[in-house]
């Protein structure tokens, strides 16, 4: 399946799904405090991955930025592991950064290693939330 560069029905509803989690996950993740804008972007946005984060925490705004790429290869990644469980590992870097354990950008290692740390408690948490 081939995208156009920018579907707005498509992008429309994405914000849509992606907000009524959002709306559902806050409270249980104790980030109710923070502002969360989905932000689609056109197939090609991003060269690597399906979405990611950017956190705005300056003098005392919370703000997260979460960004897709809608694309064919965010569309396979939703198949195979579940959109509510990549959003989910999204708003974990927020409960990371809430924990001070958040700013890792320029150390590779942290990065991925706080990535590993966000599939896992999405996973896990997506589990016990479906029994």
């Amino acid at each position: 399946m081939t995208y156009e560069l920018y579907d707005e029905k498509r992008a429309t509803k994405i914000i849509d799904r992606l907000t009524k989690m959002a709306k559902k996950w806050k409270p249980i993740l104790r980030i109710n405090d923070w502002d969360i804008f989905i932000e689609p972007r056109p197939a090609g946005y991003m060269k690597q991955g399906h979405s990611y984060m950017e956190i705005d925490a300056r003098s005392g705004t919370k703000r997260a930025h979460i960004i897709v790429n809608m694309d064919e290869d965010f569309d396979n990644i939703v198949l195979l592991n579940g959109e509510e469980e990549i959003f989910l590992h999204e708003l974990f870097h927020i409960v990371l950064w809430e924990c001070g354990f958040g700013n890792v950008s320029g150390d590779d290692d942290l990065v991925e290693a706080q990535d590993e740390a966000c599939d896992r408690l999405a996973t896990i948490v997506k589990a016990m939330n479906d029994r």
